[in-house]
């Protein structure tokens, strides 16, 4: 299904070609558009540390990845018999803080792998709202669900929300200057912090990202939260939460993201993608059957017709 949209057409100048590699961090919409561009057999690194909303969190992971620097003990929040990693998502917990750190520290490779390779890097920022832990004033990714009372909230400034990402940029120039880096702000509403909170965080995301991209040639803005807000303003392209897109308004922003993203030449290869992932999804009821089994001698030669135009692909 397509829409009109009153958006000015965006085109980004380095778009994603065959040979791109992508890294995805940030809020579930990196997850989203990650997953996607992973299903097109796009080498992509998506959100190595979990789901993570606020610019101070993303840059200090950027920051210990650049940096190459490890998780110890020190850096542990241990609560009754859990020890917690409170820079990163709730998922990274557990009662051994040597598996915990094997996790971490093996978690901490792959994104700085995925950094030094992306041609293309995607950060999705989703709330200008943040904790830090009172007892260290530390800056925390996720309060991994302790008691709220270890913890003060607090709003970035736009000017403390531009110094954050303008320090991001300057990490990862250190270690892959040429990746072009594709901002966006989440769809998602923050709806736990308020209706009128979530409006100011949001529209303080968005000045402050625009103040970056407009003195950084090598960064875009993708406009996924006004696409969802502006072009799918209608309730029934979210889900029962009435607060995260459903698969139809996914649909079409991938759809936009694409036109903006990702070279036109690409389409063919995308479309015969999309014809082997379905046909490999296929659950049949006999498998057993002539039919089946016609069937999966024409999806084999599919496969084989495909990695001869494209060897790189594997499936």
């Amino acid at each position: 299904m397509r829409f009109f949209t009153p958006l000015t057409p965006i085109e980004f100048n380095h778009k994603i070609d065959f040979n791109a590699r992508i890294c995805a961090l940030g809020s579930c919409f990196a997850q989203t558009i990650g997953d996607r561009l992973n299903y097109y057999k796009w080498a992509t690194t998506i959100n190595p540390f979990g789901v993570i909303f606020h610019p101070l969190a993303i840059e200090a992971m950027v920051e210990r990845a650049v940096h190459h620097r490890v998780f110890t003990q020190d850096d542990l929040y241990r609560f009754g018999d859990t020890y917690h990693a409170l820079e990163v998502h709730s998922t990274f917990m557990g009662d051994s803080p040597e598996t915990l750190l094997t996790d971490l520290n093996g978690q901490l490779d792959l994104l700085r792998t995925g950094l030094l390779e992306a041609s293309h890097l995607l950060i999705t920022y989703g709330t200008a709202y943040g904790y830090r832990l009172k007892s260290t004033d530390q800056v925390v990714g996720n309060c991994h669900k302790l008691p709220q009372t270890l913890f003060d909230k607090y709003l970035l400034s736009p000017e403390e929300l531009q110094s954050s990402m303008e320090q991001t940029l300057v990490l990862l120039n250190q270690i892959n200057p040429h990746a072009q880096v594709i901002f966006t702000v989440s769809p998602v509403r923050h709806l736990k912090d308020g209706v009128v909170e979530n409006g100011r965080s949001k529209a303080q995301l968005i000045s402050s990202v625009h103040q970056v991209v407009a003195k950084d040639s090598n960064t875009v803005y993708f406009p996924a939260y006004e696409l969802m807000m502006d072009v799918l303003r209608d309730y029934r392209f979210y889900e029962k939460d009435m607060i995260h897109p459903n698969d139809q308004a996914k649909d079409v922003i991938w759809e936009h993201f694409c036109k903006a993203a990702i070279d036109d030449a690409l389409t063919p290869m995308m479309k015969a993608i999309d014809g082997i992932q379905k046909a490999m999804a296929h659950r049949p009821q006999h498998i057993n059957s002539a039919e089946h089994q016609a069937f999966l001698a024409q999806l084999a030669q599919s496969i084989q017709d495909f990695q001869k135009r494209y060897p790189h692909i594997q499936f």
